[in-house]
């Protein structure tokens, strides 16, 4: 069970440090940049580390569920779409 346990926390946080990162460099980059200008290729790349940075929250429901049985049980109640079962007259 530690063990799991263990590896479902690296992931996350390998999966946070690998979809944070490039935002981190870009952001830098910005601020270091010697030149008036940023390069053509900025607004691109930086819009790209943007998408990958808040992609993050896509990545740790995938993540829980794969590791943990209980959240994903749980995880699959909660977008089951079924009507409720209706008893009538106690039957």
């Amino acid at each position: 069970m530690n063990r799991q346990v263990v590896k479902m926390v690296v992931m996350v946080v390998m999966v946070f440090v690998v979809c944070w990162a490039p935002l981190q460099v870009i952001i830098l980059f910005g601020v270091l940049n010697k030149y008036d200008r940023l390069p053509e290729w900025f607004s691109h790349v930086e819009f790209f580390a943007y998408f990958l940075a808040y992609s993050n929250s896509l990545w740790n429901p995938v993540l829980y569920g794969g590791f943990n049985n209980a959240f994903r049980k749980g995880f699959s109640r909660l977008f089951r779409c079924r009507k409720p079962t209706v008893v009538l007259n106690g039957k």
